[in-house]
C-alpha cells in the first residue's frame, strides 16, 4: 500500500511542480519596439530579436540640409519672437496714451455736458431761449459726442 501511494505521489508530483514554476515565472511587461520584439523560448527566457520586417535602409538618417534649414527656422522665430515684443511694447505704450486721452476728453464732456445744463437752465427762466433752440444745443451736444 505505501508503494502504492509513493507512486501516486511520484505521478502529480511533477505536475504540481511545473504548475507551481509557472505560478512563479515572471515575464517582462515591455511594450515591443517596432525594431526590436521579445520571443519567448522553450527555455522560458525571453529573446530580443529583430522583427522580420526591420532593414537598416528604413531608417531615415538626419540630412545636413534639414538641419541647415532648422537652424535658420530657429533663428528667424527668434527674430520674430523680438520683433513681436517690441511691437507689443509698442502697442502697449500707445494704448495707455489712448487710455489718458479718453479720460481728458470725458473730462471735457463734462465739462461741456455743464455749460450746456446751465443755458438750457437761464433759457428757461429768462424766456429768451425757444425749445427750437434748445434742442438745437442738445443736437449740437449729441453730434460732438458721435464725431
Amino acid at each position: 500500500m505505501s508503494a502504492k501511494v509513493s507512486n501516486e505521489f511520484k505521478k502529480h508530483k511533477p505536475q504540481e511542480s511545473v504548475y507551481k514554476h509557472k505560478l512563479q515565472v515572471k515575464r517582462p511587461q515591455v511594450k515591443t519596439p517596432s525594431i526590436l520584439k521579445y520571443e519567448h523560448r522553450k527555455d522560458d527566457s525571453w529573446e530580443r530579436r529583430r522583427s522580420p520586417g526591420f532593414t537598416f535602409s528604413n531608417l531615415v538618417l538626419p540630412d545636413p540640409n534639414v538641419q541647415g534649414l532648422i537652424s535658420q527656422l530657429q533663428s528667424s522665430l527668434q527674430s520674430n519672437a523680438s520683433k513681436l515684443s517690441a511691437e507689443a511694447a509698442a502697442c502697449a505704450a500707445k494704448d495707455t496714451q489712448l487710455q489718458a486721452k479718453d479720460v481728458a476728453l470725458q473730462a471735457e464732456d463734462v465739462s461741456l455736458q455743464a455749460q450746456i445744463d446751465a443755458l438750457v437752465a437761464a433759457a428757461a427762466t429768462e424766456g429768451e431761449y425757444t425749445t427750437w433752440t434748445i434742442q438745437a444745443i442738445y443736437d449740437t451736444n449729441v453730434l460732438y459726442h458721435n464725431s
